[in-house]
């Protein structure tokens, strides 16, 4: 496999990767919305909360989750 052949294939694997995910993000979107809205009716707290993760050579970063 040539080089260019690899470069393509990476960046063609990484776009529909992004619009795959952005598709689905907007897709369920008033899912999460619906999710978001009745956790603050029914007063279960926060809608997220953060998580402390090892990172790239073990560096720490905080990521936050929906509950």
């Amino acid at each position: 496999m040539t080089l260019l052949n690899r470069i393509y294939r990476s960046f063609g694997k990484r776009l529909l990767d992004i619009t795959v995910s952005l598709a689905l993000l907007i897709l369920f979107s008033p899912v999460i919305l619906l999710i978001m809205g009745v956790q603050r009716i029914v007063g279960i707290g926060g809608m997220f909360f953060s998580q402390r993760r090892p990172g790239h050579k073990e560096k720490p970063f905080v990521m936050l989750k929906f509950k």
